[in-house]
């Protein structure tokens, strides 16, 4: 590799034409490419009727399984921030509550005045 001169040309280490050694125009590649996919086929075709075998074996049953156990704390875990944001929440609606209540109190008490002046 050190006295290398590159020529910028692309050629194929596996079979000398111009094209990269990953393509799939290499015939080297696309005959590796054909072989292993026949072996992986072949073996998923040997080990399939192994496997119905194995599974006619097997007989579920609930009762060879233990109940998993309770949780060890609920679900909805009392936590202070949220005890906080929900007393928060709760005053908020107080004061607007009674900001409500002063808008009509403010809206009677203006007809009020209105109706003096006439």
């Amino acid at each position: 590799m050190k006295n290398h001169i590159c020529s910028k040309i692309e050629k194929c280490i596996h079979c000398g034409q111009n094209h990269k050694s990953s393509s799939l125009k290499c015939p080297v590649v696309k005959s590796f490419r054909t072989e292993l996919t026949r072996k992986i086929l072949q073996l998923n075709n040997h080990s399939t009727p192994d496997t119905n075998l194995m599974n006619k074996n097997i007989i579920f049953n609930s009762t060879n399984f233990p109940p998993p156990p309770p949780p060890k704390s609920s679900t909805l875990s009392i936590n202070p921030m949220t005890i906080k944001l929900d007393e928060l929440i709760n005053k908020l609606s107080e004061a607007k509550n009674h900001l409500a209540n002063l808008e009509v109190k403010h809206d009677k008490f203006e007809q009020f005045i209105l109706e003096k002046k006439l």
